[in-house]
This record gives C-alpha cells, structure tokens and sequence, in this order.
C-alpha cells in the first residue's frame, strides 16, 4: 500500500496578523500591569520626532523649528494610555541653536488618535524646567518658558496673553491636550513696578484645560532666612475670557512681599511681620485688580507708622479687608 503523505499545517496571513496581534496585545498588558519600559532604537527615535516635527507645522514657532531627542523609552500606565518618556529634549531653530531645553518630560498620547495615525498629547510632565514672569511698571507681562520668548513680542496684556495661548490650544496638534505639570520649576518673578525680584526653585506647576475653562495652579517654597515660606496661587480663567480670578494661600509670607503683589496691598510696606492666610481676587485684561479680600494672619512683628518714627511692636494680629476699585476704598475690619 501507498504511504500517505502528512499533512503539513498551512497558516493564512489572517491567522499570522491575529498571532501577532495578541503577542502585542500581550505585550501591551505586561506593560500596564508591571510598570516597566522599554528604551526605544534609534529609528524608532527618529520617527517620534518626525512625528513630532510634523504636529509643529501650523504653530507660531520661526520656520525650521524642529524638536530633537536624546532618548526615549515607552511605558503604559494603569489607565493603559501609552506614555512616553523623553530625555534631553531640545527645540533648535534652522541654524542648530538651542531655543528651549527640557532635561525630561513625561508625555501620555491620546489613544484613539494614535490609531487613527495622528500623534496629540494628552498631558505633559516637565521635570527640572524655568519660567521667568515679568511685570512692567503698567502692569503688561513677559513671559519666558526655559528660554523660550524671553523678549520676543515685550511686555503683553492678559488679553494678548489669553488670545496666544487660545491660538496655541487650536491647532490639532494641541487638540486633546488636558493637563500640563512643571516639577522641580525654577521660577523667576521680576516686578518692575515694585523694583523687586524673586527667583524660587523647586515649584510645582500644573494646568488643567477642559472646554469651559484653563485653570493654573502655582507652589512656591521660599526660604527667608531660617523661616520657610510657602504660597500657593490659583489662576481660573474662562475660555475666550481675557480676565481671571486669582486666588492665593500663603504661609509665613513677608509682608513687604505681600506688598508688592498689587497696589490695594502697598500698605503691608510698613509692616515688617511674616504673614498666613487667604486672598482672592478678580485680574481684568489689562491687568487690574478688583473685587479683591483677604483674611490674614500676622504673627509677632512691628508697624513702622512712618519715616523717622519708632516702630511700634506686637505680638500678633488678625485681620479681613476687602477692596472696592470704583472708589478705591480700602476696607479692614479685625
């Protein structure tokens, strides 16, 4: 009798892409579930800044602008949104020259416009950046990021601000992005007006952007001498509001500090006592200040009533005021 030949197992494409499928299915949840990353190649490098570069086209950014990369290794978090770690991130001009440096950034990708082809941000982690926030003596602002717009346009309106960053936020590169966080933040603060400046190291920022509103919250530790200060600012503003509300807790403050935030608080020059509590107020877009109160608490200082004068001593004070812009009327009550 003939010997029958046997069968030899034959797999179509269909069974091959469902087997590669799973193994990246598999992958995907080990992931997820373990923590780990994993350092991409060099080609794999290259194609997220390609894909990086291509979301720039659009923005406001000189022509030639192009991100560079270190390194960057990939992970998923528990949420299974894939994310992305990038080292030595540099943002050059045509020419090679660095305008903007960020030794690590975390950044989580949106998943369904990844499968669909498109590559936009969900959040942005910032490790070990500055920003440096300028107030001239009318109250317009400049702002620099890591370097980045240092002097570029001069001192803007909140108005101007709010229509760059709105401008920003609509490009589809930019669509589904939620949040942005700063540790480690190196902050800069110079107040021409006041004639003081401050720069801070290890804030803490965090901005949360949804469709009604953009909200920036600002921690700040200062060591004045042996006392730790800390502050904590809060910035609301509407979608397609050019104004705000700011609202500030701080902790052991200076009053001359305090002082020199806005006008309605000039008179906290006189004080020379650390200084808690809560303040709140409304910033127009030209910069004013309304509808501002506060609660303070004024540990053991002095009250200089005047040049010359003797400083009078206390042990301590607490005190609400509020401000009225259309008479200018400031009022305090213990």
């Amino acid at each position: 009798p003939r010997r029958r030949k046997p069968r030899r197992a034959r797999l179509g494409i269909f069974t091959i892409l469902v087997f590669i499928l799973l193994g990246l299915g598999f992958f995907y949840l080990t992931l997820a579930y373990t923590g780990k990353s994993i350092r991409l190649p060099t080609l794999a490098i290259a194609e997220v800044e390609t894909r990086l570069n291509e979301g720039l086209v659009g923005s406001r950014l000189p022509p030639g602008t192009a991100v560079v990369l270190d390194a960057v290794e990939f992970s998923v978090d528990s949420d299974f949104v894939p994310k992305f770690r990038l080292t030595d991130l540099r943002l050059i001009d045509i020419g090679g020259r660095s305008l903007l440096t960020l030794p690590e950034a975390l950044v989580s990708f949106d998943p369904r416009a990844l499968l669909s082809g498109r590559v936009q941000p969900k959040s942005v982690r910032l490790v070990g950046t500055r920003l440096m926030v300028r107030r001239d003596a009318e109250g317009g602002l400049d702002l620099s990021f890591a370097g980045l717009g240092e002097g570029a346009a001069g001192p803007q309106s909140l108005a101007e601000i709010d229509a760059k960053i709105e401008a920003v936020l609509a490009t589809p590169f930019f669509a589904s992005l939620h949040e942005i966080e700063a540790e480690a933040l190196t902050l800069t603060l110079v107040d021409d007006r006041a004639k003081r400046t401050w720069q801070v190291g290890d804030g803490r920022l965090a901005i949360t952007i949804d469709d009604r509103a953009i909200a920036a919250e600002l921690g700040l530790s200062l060591l004045d001498g042996a006392t730790l200060a800390t502050a904590e600012l809060r910035l609301t503003s509407a979608r397609g509001a050019a104004n705000g509300r700011l609202e500030a807790k701080v902790d052991t403050v200076a009053a001359g500090d305090l002082a020199a935030l806005a006008p309605p608080l000039a008179w906290l020059a006189a004080v020379d006592a650390p200084i808690s509590g809560e303040l709140a107020a409304n910033i127009a877009n030209d910069g004013r200040v309304s509808g501002l109160t506060a609660n303070l608490s004024l540990a053991a200082g002095s009250l200089s009533p005047g040049e010359g004068a003797r400083p009078v001593a206390f042990e301590s004070a607490g005190l609400a005021l509020s401000y009225d812009p259309a008479t200018a009327r400031l009022t305090l009550s213990a």
